[in-house]
């Protein structure tokens, strides 16, 4: 048995850890630290924030009434960030 299949039986409680616990919290933080964003994820996604912010206060344009093109390059940009955590914790499932 591997140490991800080790930590998804103790997760949903069907399996009895033997042995060092210090391991078991070891193989728990390596999985936890896989579902976060890292810090360059989250400095990329705070760049993100500040466009977005800074392009609401834009004034109006008779080429750009409405923002709805940028938003939606925005979502995008979010999803694609967000395929990175999921690639990280489901690499079988959520390919890059």
């Amino acid at each position: 048995m591997d140490d991800a299949e080790k930590v998804r039986r103790a997760m949903l409680e069907e399996y009895e850890f033997h042995g060092d616990t210090r391991q078991l919290l070891k193989l728990l933080r390596e999985e936890l630290l896989k579902r976060r964003m890292t810090d360059q994820e989250k400095e990329a996604m705070q760049h993100l924030v500040n466009f977005w912010n800074a392009y609401v206060q834009l004034p109006s344009s008779i080429a750009d009434p409405v923002c709805r093109d940028v938003q939606i390059a925005v979502h995008t940009i979010q999803g694609a960030l967000a395929m990175r955590v999921a690639g990280r914790c489901n690499p079988e499932i959520w390919r890059h």
